[in-house]
């Protein structure tokens, strides 16, 4: 099974697992729900709770984090500081990622230790506000690192 199949399966699982609201997911179908205030507040929790799956627990077979940006913060000894649900809602953010953005920050005196549990573990540092978004998943949190 692909990765990519593989982390959709995971999300699919995410989604019905904690009941999220599946009908919210199909506004995304919806031509123009960006532009609904509506449709991006029903939008917003479930597009922020898969997300935090998407880059906390979802992994390639090798352990590390499917998305490439993640991947090249975290090794260089960032952390998950926000997911932002309705971050990016310009023709290119939506068609790329639904509007979605992440940030990732920088402290200089935790940059070294985190690369080194990242690079070591494959642990992913994330602000407790990211890893709160994984819900109830109490497994899946325990699995992050907070700061």
């Amino acid at each position: 099974m692909p990765v990519e199949q593989k982390a959709i399966d995971e999300i699919v699982n995410e989604v019905s697992r904690f009941g999220t609201d599946i009908k919210a997911l199909a506004l995304l179908d919806e031509p123009g729900w960006e532009q609904r205030e509506e449709a991006r507040t029903a939008l917003a929790p479930t597009i922020g709770a898969l997300a935090a799956h998407y880059f906390l627990v979802a992994k390639s077979p090798k352990g590390r984090p499917l998305d490439p940006v993640a991947r090249f913060h975290l090794g260089n000894g960032a952390r998950l500081e926000r997911i932002n649900p309705m971050g990016d809602l310009s023709p290119k953010g939506i068609a790329q990622a639904a509007g979605l953005m992440v940030n990732y920050r920088y402290v200089l005196a935790d940059i070294e230790k985190n690369h080194e549990t990242f690079a070591a573990k494959g642990d992913i540092v994330a602000s407790a506000a990211v890893k709160k978004l994984l819900r109830g998943d109490a497994a899946a949190r325990a699995l992050v690192t907070t700061k």
